[in-house]
């Protein structure tokens, strides 16, 4: 399960998995930018998409399914 105390730096080429046995997320450091990625796929009521946020090195944010 998540905690505060789970969060560390992530590094270019680094992914970081946060979640249970019913919810994925992944923090996968690009090197220009960071995907966060939701795994909507797992669970009870799993649906086949996966919800894509990146945030670049200036900030901007943009969201993605895939």
């Amino acid at each position: 399960m998540f905690s505060p105390g789970n969060i560390r730096p992530v590094n270019p080429g680094q992914t970081f998995n946060i979640g249970s046995s019913d919810h994925l997320t992944q923090i996968q450091h690009k090197g220009d930018r960071v995907d966060i990625v939701d795994h909507l796929d797992k669970g009870p009521e799993p649906v086949d998409v996966h919800i894509v946020t990146q945030v670049d090195r200036n900030g901007n944010i943009d969201f993605d399914f895939a």
